[in-house]
């Protein structure tokens, strides 16, 4: 972030200074390249750096001078630009682009970073993604944010209360083509003061097998918790605590439908061990819920 701040903050003072000085484009040097596409490219630097605030008066006759190159290499082309000052060294970025369809984009990411002196890939702006990069999947992916609301049955072992409990959760994803991190929390208990109860708060991540709009997932969350259990002769006598609060897990699995709708729904399977247990004995619980995702 820092980065971007000051990469943005020279490039406007550059501009401004640039306003009261004129800049030179050299002829674009192309290899493997059609002179339409040559010429394309040379149009897109000269509207990119009047864009940045600079006077284009041609080849010569300007304080600075860009010289722009363009390199065909299979079906993709390769686009650089170098910035030449009468004090201080050259500076040039080049970039990799998919086909001509992305030369204004090129451009204008290529203007910005030699003119800040910074890396191209650095100075990425919402829109400006090539077809390239997006093939190469090196560009960062947006997630659909989303709450999660679900409530059904649930089942304890070893708590001393196994039917008739009840589960509910929310959650807030960050829903992707297939991965979801996630943060959760939920509560079980049976009716009655007397019976267990459990609350639960974590982060996790859930993955969708497949990319359909109906789609099986797995998924995990680490978190606290603590839960009560039930207070009958059969638990109190042992001398166990009623009561534990750790560190636990949750491993589960569903299945989403409608995910390409603004409202899904899911189902899901979960299920947690207690810390430490009861009586030396392991302690879980087990729900099954249905929901909405909004």
């Amino acid at each position: 972030m820092l980065l971007r701040f000051l990469s943005i903050v020279s490039l406007m003072l550059l501009s401004q200074w640039a306003m009261a000085e004129a800049a030179n484009l050299a002829p674009i040097r192309a290899t493997s390249t059609s002179d339409a596409t040559k010429d394309a490219f040379a149009e897109t630097l000269r509207v990119a750096l009047e864009e940045a605030g600079f006077s284009v008066v041609g080849d010569s006759g300007g304080v600075i001078t860009f010289e722009g190159s363009i390199t065909k290499l299979d079906s993709a082309y390769v686009v650089a630009l170098r910035k030449i000052m009468k004090e201080g060294k050259p500076y040039s970025q080049s970039l990799k682009i998919k086909d001509a369809n992305d030369l204004d984009i090129a451009s204008r990411r290529l203007v910005r970073a030699v003119v800040a002196g910074i890396p191209v890939n650095q100075d990425q702006a919402v829109g400006e993604i090539t077809g390239q990069e997006v093939s190469e999947d090196v560009v960062r992916k947006k997630a659909l944010q989303r709450i999660r609301i679900g409530f059904g049955p649930a089942t304890a072992f070893g708590l001393g209360s196994a039917d008739g409990i009840y589960h509910v959760s929310t959650a807030y994803h960050w829903e992707g083509a297939q991965y979801t991190p996630h943060v959760t929390a939920d509560a079980n208990w049976a009716p009655g003061s007397s019976q267990m109860k459990s609350l639960y708060s974590g982060i996790g991540l859930g993955y969708h097998l497949t990319r359909k709009d109906t789609a099986p997932y797995i998924g995990f969350d680490l978190g606290m918790t603590y839960v009560h259990r039930a207070k009958t002769d059969v638990t109190t006598a042992d001398g166990s605590p009623l009561s534990r609060t750790g560190f636990t897990g949750t491993a589960k699995a569903g299945i989403t439908i409608l995910r390409a709708m603004e409202t899904s729904l899911f189902g899901e399977f979960s299920i947690r061990p207690v810390p430490q247990g009861f009586n030396g004995k392991p302690a879980a619980i087990a729900s099954f819920e249905f929901g909405i995702l909004f």
